[in-house]
C-alpha cells in the first residue's frame, strides 16, 4: 500500500512543473481582424480615387472619375455618349445623344451599395432623311431636330471594389429634366439650310425624350480605384 501512495505521489511530483509551464504560458495572440477593402488607406489616406468607364442606357458608352472617402461619401463625373442609332419604326431617322453629369453619393454600409442624385445637362440631335423629286430628278433631302435639358437624377446601385483596385458596378436610377429649351427644326434641300416646323413621328419623339423623366440603367461600370 505504501509502495502505491509513494509511485502516485511521484508521478504527480513529475507532472507538476508541466503544469505549471502550461498554466505561465501566454494565450495564443490572436489574429488582427481583416480590414475591410472599401474603408482602408491608401496612397491618398482615406480618399480614393479612380476611372470608370461603362454601358447604359440612355448615355451610352460612358467615362469618368469618382471618388470615395472614408468609406462613406462619394463624388464624381461622367460623361455620355450615343453613338449614332436608327430610330425604331421611323424609316431614314437616326438619333444621336451626348450628356454630362456631376453626382454625389452615400455608402450606409461601407460597402458596396449606395444611394445618390446627379445633376447634368444633355442635348439630342434627330435627323430625317428623305429623297425627294423635282424637276424630274431625284434630290437628298434632310431635316434635323435639336433638343436640350438639364436634369436631375436619383440613383441606386452597387460598386464593388477588389483588394487589386479594380472596381465594377450596376445601378439604376431616372433623369427628370428641370429646364427644357424648345426643339428647334430644320431642313436641308437644294444644298439650303432653313427652319421648318417640327411636325411627324421624330419630332414627337424629341419632344417627349427632353421634357419627360427617362428611365437609366446602367449595366456595367469597370475601373481601377487606387
Amino acid at each position: 500500500m505504501k509502495s502505491s501512495c509513494s509511485a502516485v505521489l511521484a508521478a504527480l511530483s513529475c507532472l507538476m512543473p508541466a503544469i505549471a509551464l502550461a498554466d505561465a504560458a501566454p494565450p495564443p495572440a490572436e489574429a488582427p481582424p481583416i480590414e475591410s477593402v472599401y474603408t482602408r488607406r491608401g496612397p491618398l489616406g482615406p480618399i480614393k480615387l479612380g476611372l470608370l468607364g461603362g454601358i447604359g442606357v440612355p448615355d451610352g458608352l460612358q467615362l469618368g472619375l469618382t471618388t470615395r472617402a472614408f468609406g462613406r461619401f462619394g463624388v464624381g463625373v461622367t460623361a455620355g455618349s450615343l453613338p449614332t442609332m436608327a430610330v425604331p419604326g421611323v424609316q431614314g431617322a437616326t438619333l444621336v445623344r451626348v450628356s454630362g453629369e456631376a453626382y454625389a453619393r452615400f455608402y450606409p454600409f461601407k460597402g458596396a451599395f449606395f444611394i445618390g442624385a446627379g445633376v447634368g445637362a444633355m442635348q439630342m440631335k434627330g435627323s430625317l432623311e428623305q429623297t425627294v423629286q423635282a424637276f424630274h430628278q431625284d434630290h437628298h433631302a434632310e431635316a434635323h431636330a435639336y433638343a436640350r435639358s438639364i436634369y436631375v437624377a436619383p440613383q441606386i446601385g452597387f460598386l464593388w471594389l477588389t483588394r487589386m483596385g479594380i472596381t465594377f458596378g450596376t445601378d439604376i436610377g431616372a433623369q427628370i429634366p428641370i429646364v427644357t429649351n424648345d426643339v428647334i427644326y430644320d431642313a436641308e434641300k437644294f444644298g439650303l439650310v432653313t427652319p421648318v416646323e417640327g411636325k411627324g413621328s421624330l419630332a414627337s419623339a424629341m419632344r417627349f425624350a427632353s421634357s419627360m423623366p427617362v428611365p437609366v440603367v446602367n449595366l456595367l461600370r469597370i475601373g481601377y480605384v487606387l
